[in-house]
């Protein structure tokens, strides 16, 4: 098995799609509303990029340490878990106990579903929004994701890689057949889609790229995501665009739930792969630079806590002394344009004191929980 350990270069990449992933998300919940957003949903194109990003780095990890014979799963099930438990939910479970303590509704309402990483099913259920707490949706159907992936990814480690590649691509291609199901039983509603699987194939198309680009080279097979991202699912997604809105329960309608996705997933996953090997160019230096690389690693933290900028600023303006400045804050917020830059800085202002007052601190104790050694000359199956 090759050492999978990317170049320092590719990594700050890696760091700055995710970079691109959260700003799409921030521009999506602060920038201006009008008909061209909603259509694009720039929101839900950062946490596709999302989803693949983790599906190809969390399972090159649990590739990497696939048992080679008939050793346990536990000890390296084990370190995944702790590494990641360690890196996800402190601050999640801080930022859930300082709003219910601040009484924010929504999340006092919603507070069982959060504290057990089950969101996305409370959303399906409301079939709507909950203000700040909806970004959270996603975080759990992640969460959700990998207490199964890992059993999947490990338990299959007799399996030769290019049929583990086979399994993950069916498991992927199935995720439109899975949307399709929800929206005849569930109705016309995209919540539905928000229950475990209707995401799903979007990490599991990090996994597949995992799995071919890493352990098991197939140029064609590669070649043809890039053929069906670029020829197929990039104009479909374009054309999508410039259409009228599906009217629900049409048959454009129900397609376009089903399959969008997928088509988003198909494209994130060529941009993952370029920045995997490393994007020469203005693009490349880009995504590498110092403030892409640290937005890109403070993601999680903005993620997290951008949708209360807008009640901490309300806070702050209802403050005895400060009431001068509501007028100020009302002109800001009156125009998307005007509130886009002006949250997206005090959002990653307060995710860069998470980062290094409580994330980083915290995120060193992963360095207690250290996988069991393989040998790294053992050949690919």
């Amino acid at each position: 098995m090759r050492n999978l350990s990317e170049p320092r270069a590719t990594v700050a990449q890696l760091d700055g799609l995710r970079a691109i992933a959260v700003l799409l998300v921030l521009v999506q919940h602060f920038g201006p509303r009008s008909a061209w957003i909603d259509a694009i949903g720039p929101g839900g194109l950062g946490v596709a990029l999302f989803f693949v990003l983790s599906g190809y780095l969390l399972t090159g990890i649990l590739l990497e340490q696939r048992p080679s014979g008939g050793e346990p799963l536990w000890p390296v099930l084990r370190v995944f878990y702790a590494r990641r438990f360690v890196r996800i939910l402190p601050l999640y479970y801080l930022v859930l106990a300082v709003t219910a303590a601040l009484d924010v509704g929504p999340a006092r309402r919603a507070l069982g579903y959060n504290l057990a990483y089950l969101s996305n099913l409370y959303f399906a259920r409301r079939g709507a929004w909950d203000g700040p707490i909806s970004p959270l949706w996603s975080l759990s159907l992640e969460e959700q994701f990998y207490l199964a992936w890992p059993l999947v990814v490990l338990a299959a480690a007799r399996v030769s890689l290019a049929r583990f590649t086979a399994i993950a691509v069916g498991a992927a291609l199935a995720g439109p057949v899975f949307r399709l199901g929800f929206l005849s039983v569930f109705g016309p509603s995209p919540f539905a889609l928000l229950l475990p699987f209707g995401y799903t194939d979007q990490l599991v198309w990090g996994g597949v790229l995992a799995s071919i680009t890493r352990f098991d080279p197939r140029p064609a097979l590669l070649a043809w995501l890039y053929r069906a991202a670029l020829f197929v699912a990039l104009p479909w997604l374009t054309a999508s665009l410039a259409a009228s809105p599906p009217t629900e329960l049409s048959a454009r309608w129900l397609i376009s739930w089903a399959l969008r996705p997928t088509a988003v997933a198909l494209v994130a996953l060529v941009l993952v792969d370029r920045a995997r090997q490393g994007i020469s160019g203005p693009i490349g230096a880009l995504l590498a630079s110092r403030p892409a690389v640290h937005i890109g690693k403070i993601s999680y933290g903005i993620y997290l806590t951008h949708p209360y900028v807008h009640f901490a600023a309300f806070g702050l303006c209802a403050l005895p002394g400060l009431r001068w400045t509501r007028p100020a804050f009302e002109w800001l917020r009156a125009d998307g344009w005007r509130w886009l830059p002006i949250a997206t800085a005090t959002a990653v202002v307060v995710a860069s004191a998470s980062w290094a007052l409580f994330e980083r601190p915290i995120n060193d104790w992963k360095r207690r929980f250290l996988y069991p050694s393989r040998r790294t000359d053992r050949a690919a199956s």
